[in-house]
């Protein structure tokens, strides 16, 4: 790298359970870590950074990392356990808000094989991922302007309480 060169970024979001199929890993061994894309996918990289290099804008560029999403999800040997679909999909769907024991309770397994589910198919135990939906859906409700009752956001968005709000708040933002 060569800080006095001109650079980029180019970045893809997806749902976790995308990724853990286009990186053909569990997600546990990657998540919380900076890695550089090449040591994991190796190779079939290598032809997207000069794609992309040779690209004229933002949009060929676009197109070139979606086809090779495309590609590589359409060819992935990683097959998603149809009950970490339908726990993921339960928190998802009710933003965070769904309690664990629920989850487990409707799905007939054990916290600890849920757990095993979500280490390996989105890289983050459960109860962070909805800690995650709910933190979400707070920035989303403070985004929408002054005169707030954080009372009113801490409850609609499945806190406790006004304790728990401030606690999770804070840890995720480092501001009270």
């Amino acid at each position: 790298y060569d800080p006095s060169e001109p650079s980029y970024l180019l970045s893809m979001r997806m749902p976790p359970l995308g990724a853990y199929r286009l990186l053909g890993m569990p997600l546990g061994s990657v998540a919380q870590n900076v890695f550089e894309l090449d040591e994991v996918l190796g190779d079939a990289i290598a032809s997207v950074h000069q794609r992309l290099g040779d690209c004229e804008d933002a949009a060929e560029q676009f197109a070139v990392l979606c086809d090779f999403a495309r590609s590589r999800l359409a060819r992935s040997r990683m097959r998603l356990r149809a009950d970490a679909q339908i726990a993921v999909d339960m928190l998802t769907r009710t933003q965070g808000t769904e309690r664990i024991e629920t989850i487990c309770r409707s799905m007939s397994i054990s916290r600890k094989h849920l757990s095993e589910l979500f280490d390996s198919h989105v890289g983050l135990t459960p109860k962070t991922y909805a800690r995650m939906f709910r933190f979400r859906r707070v920035v989303d409700l403070v985004q929408r302007g002054p005169g707030l009752d954080w009372t009113r956001i801490a409850m609609s968005c499945g806190y406790y309480d006004q304790a728990h709000f401030n606690h999770e708040f804070r840890e995720f933002s480092g501001m009270s």
